[in-house]
């Protein structure tokens, strides 16, 4: 696949916004996650969606200035304490759980 249709392929996944409602388990979307936390594979729990994006306060020459930053969420950091941040709804998505099948049955 060539760097275009990989941009292409990052664009139509950004695009695609999943509903979203506090209370719900997200994830990254994959090739979206712009963080160091939460890992890609880790579960965020979406707190409150925002009416008004974030990025108000943030200087213009800021990277983070160019960022849609409408949901609060948290996860669960090292030491298995709840950490807080503020994140771009278009690069998350719902969790999915894949259970593995029952071997005795």
């Amino acid at each position: 696949m060539s760097d275009a249709d990989k941009l292409r392929s990052a664009y139509r996944r950004l695009d695609h916004v999943f509903d979203l409602s506090p209370g719900q388990i997200v994830t990254w979307k994959p090739g979206l996650k712009n963080r160091d936390q939460p890992q890609l594979s880790e579960p965020l729990v979406v707190l409150e969606l925002l009416d008004e994006l974030l990025n108000d306060t943030v200087t213009s020459d800021c990277a983070a200035a160019w960022e849609r930053l409408d949901v609060i969420g948290g996860w669960l950091d090292d030491e298995g304490q709840l950490a807080v941040g503020c994140f771009d709804r278009r690069r998350l998505q719902p969790h999915i759980v894949i259970e593995e099948a029952d071997e005795e049955g």
